[in-house]
């Protein structure tokens, strides 16, 4: 056996001359982009992400300082930016189920677009209303309607008065309704004078009396139907008056997305419902169903567009970091507000989840958090 020799501490410490090094500080070093003795790694990384079918995940596992989330997160970047970028997500109000909100997804940018056009056509809505329904042709029209109506239910009691006065009976209005009293010399006839009246000619008048009373009451049910359609006569015109300016405020939403047959079908849903609410008289009061908050604090929230999830700005499949993987964080939850007492939502308090900003692209989860 060779005798050991022993060394001096000296030789025991590798020397580096600074000059050697080739730069004065580190902070002049660029960033290293690749992966220390990781090889292995990388290529098990990127296989699972070539696995182009539903139902596969990818499980890094490493000591801490390995760097497993930089190299994780580098590769999907590096794949995700050849990749499409997924469409928007967005809400709408169904007006069919109130309770039931309607889900569309539109190409990428899209979705701003169209909630930047709905939030302008919610800003001029009420002031068109009112300037539709307040101008002189529509008043000068609605009062001609309800004159014309009025004058029908006056002249059809005038008309039974005076036929009712040629049998000596007249037809009274008072606080309670119409009465029929009979007539002598002229004058109605006092309770007193009429119970001194023979018996036989007492029973001829309130012959006569019951008679007119029927006539009258058939005359008074006739006055909802009239009624009835003089309210359907001023809705046709408030639906002529207020068809045109609505539709001039939808014309640049429909320009805007003639491509998308589903925005179509939205922009005539509100059009429809706009004149319906408007013609009910419910339009320019405020919505009972309306749920006020602080972005959202208008009774026309059902017009609005709740922009789920947004790829205006994206370049390339979204990937997502989510460290706190609850329940709510990943699938997203549906907000409420006090309203009279009473806990209420809709569309616009649905909030998206991890899952929602990661639809088409990659979701990092930490699997000790899940």
């Amino acid at each position: 056996m060779a005798d050991l020799v022993p060394l001096p501490a000296t030789a025991l410490r590798k020397h580096c001359t600074p000059d050697s090094l080739g730069f004065d500080t580190t902070e002049a070093l660029a960033d290293h982009a690749g992966d220390l003795g990781q090889e292995r790694a990388v290529e098990a990384i990127r296989f699972g992400l070539a696995m182009g079918h539903t139902g596969y995940h990818v499980f890094v596992l490493g000591e801490a300082g390995s760097g497993k989330h930089a190299t994780t997160f580098r590769l999907l970047r590096e794949r995700a930016a050849s990749e499409p970028v997924p469409p928007d997500l967005c809400y709408l109000h169904n007006f069919d189920e109130s309770l039931k909100p309607r889900l569309l997804t539109l190409p990428a940018g899209r979705g701003a677009a169209l909630r930047a056009h709905m939030q302008t056509f919610i800003r001029d809505l009420g002031p068109a209303l009112a300037a539709a329904l307040d101008s002189d042709a529509h008043s000068e029209r609605v009062e001609a309607l309800q004159n014309a109506h009025k004058a029908r239910e006056e002249g059809a009691l005038r008309e039974l008065g005076q036929a009712c006065a040629a049998e000596q009976i007249s037809l009274l209005q008072t606080p309670e309704g119409f009465v029929f009293a009979p007539i002598r010399d002229g004058e109605v006839m006092s309770p007193e004078a009429f119970e001194a009246l023979p018996e036989a000619e007492r029973d001829q008048i309130e012959a006569r009396v019951t008679a007119w009373s029927e006539k009258l009451e058939d005359l008074l049910n006739d006055f909802p139907g009239w009624r009835k359609a003089v309210r359907e006569s001023i809705e046709r015109a408030e639906h002529e008056v207020l068809g045109p300016a609505v539709s001039h405020l939808l014309r640049e939403v429909r320009e805007a997305h003639a491509d998308l047959p589903e925005v179509l079908a939205f922009v005539d849903a509100v059009q429809h419902d706009v004149l319906d609410s408007a013609i009910k008289g419910t339009m320019l009061e405020e919505d009972e169903d309306d749920v006020s908050e602080p972005e959202e604090n208008t009774r026309y929230h059902r017009y609005q567009v709740k922009l789920l999830v947004d790829h205006s700005a994206s370049q390339g499949a979204p990937v997502v970091f989510e460290n706190n993987p609850g329940y709510g964080n990943l699938i997203g939850r549906i907000e409420h507000v006090v309203q009279q007492g009473n806990q209420v939502s809709h569309f616009n308090l649905i909030r998206a989840g991890a899952l929602h900003r990661a639809n088409g692209g990659y979701l990092v989860l930490d699997a000790e958090r899940l």
